[in-house]
């Protein structure tokens, strides 16, 4: 999964909405993008728990795979973004580089 979001957001085109905000988020900050990953994913289990228990008086829909992938992915982008360099061949296969 963690390739496949380096992957995705390398180009600097179009992404899911997700991976869309953290994107944003990273660049307006200049924060590393597995930094702000893992910060919104970790805040998204949390708003779903505390929904969850709003709405179920009881935990449910997160799971412990949530949490770890949660606590993992981001950190691992990170790795993966200082360790390999193919991130800038697929941005200069990209047709625009300034986002238009």
């Amino acid at each position: 999964m963690c390739f496949g979001i380096v992957i995705e957001l390398a180009p600097n085109v179009v992404v899911v909405p997700g991976e869309g905000v953290v994107r944003a988020i990273a660049q307006v900050t200049n924060i590393r993008v597995g930094t702000v990953k893992a910060v919104f994913d970790i805040t998204l289990i949390v708003i779903a728990g505390v929904m969850s228990l709003i709405c179920f008086h009881e935990l449910r829909g997160v799971g412990v795979g949530t949490v770890i992938s949660a606590l993992l992915v981001g950190p691992i982008i990170n790795v993966i973004n200082r360790v390999f360099t193919f991130q800038h061949r697929i941005q200069a296969l990209a047709l625009s580089r300034d986002g238009r």
